[in-house]
């Protein structure tokens, strides 16, 4: 039921989910018509992304696979497999978000520049937060989510080290150590930002929620008026 209801057009989203609650409504199970109606519609971005999840599901495991390792060597502190995940990284997000961006097309929504920083965004998100990638895996992602800290995390760090010409063996455990406290610093401050957008994010889902609330409220009513006006139609 939610697979189906996440590879309809975002326009057809809210009017599927309704009819939905209404059935589950209907036959008794209201606590599935709870969970049911507070389903966000996804944005375009989501919408895109959730379908390639569901065609090109491989691309997206070597996705989260590179993510892994890149927060692997930022806990570690080692710059040379952080650049190896970095570029496998990188690679799979402009593979996806291509993908992405012809989806968009064939639905009837031009790909822009605009369009295609979200989409890299949220790869790189699902890349590095859990709670997004098991929604990307899943297809079932209802807004772009926004990825903030380094362009790696540890790119600073990296480059710093890679600057250095022929390192003695007391630079090089010198430039480790910062190293390691840069991905402290990166992972602190990354994680404190995604809490923040993550609040930010759930208002402005309940502000949204709460709208389509209220217009299935109008229907409801809608409804109720012509069945009364039918009634007392009826009535000698």
């Amino acid at each position: 039921m939610l697979d189906r209801l996440y590879s309809l057009a975002p326009e057809e989203f809210t009017a599927a989910r309704n009819a939905l609650v209404k059935e589950l409504t209907r036959t008794g199970d209201r606590q599935a018509a709870s969970e049911l109606k507070a389903l966000r519609k996804p944005t375009v971005i989501a919408w895109s992304l959730n379908q390639v999840a569901r065609t090109h599901g491989q691309q997206v495991e070597e996705l989260l696979g590179a993510g892994g390792r890149v927060r692997q060597a930022q806990e570690a502190g080692e710059p040379r497999a952080l650049r190896e995940a970095s570029g496998e990284e990188q690679e799979v997000l402009h593979r996806l978000s291509g993908l992405a961006l012809k989806e968009m097309s064939s639905a009837g929504h031009p790909p822009n520049e605009t369009a295609r920083t979200k989409l890299l965004s949220t790869l790189r998100a699902a890349a590095r937060d859990d709670n997004v990638a098991e929604q990307l895996r899943r297809g079932r992602l209802s807004a772009e989510a926004r990825f903030v800290g380094f362009p790696t995390d540890l790119d600073v760090a990296v480059g710093g080290i890679r600057q250095a010409e022929a390192p003695q063996p007391q630079a090089r455990r010198a430039g480790s150590a910062r190293a390691v406290q840069a991905a402290r610093w990166a992972r602190d401050r990354t994680e404190s930002a995604a809490r923040a957008r993550t609040a930010a994010d759930e208002a402005e889902g309940g502000a949204r929620e709460a709208e389509e609330h209220l217009a299935a409220l109008r229907i409801d009513a809608d409804e109720a008026a012509r069945r009364l006006e039918e009634l007392e139609g009826d009535s000698p």
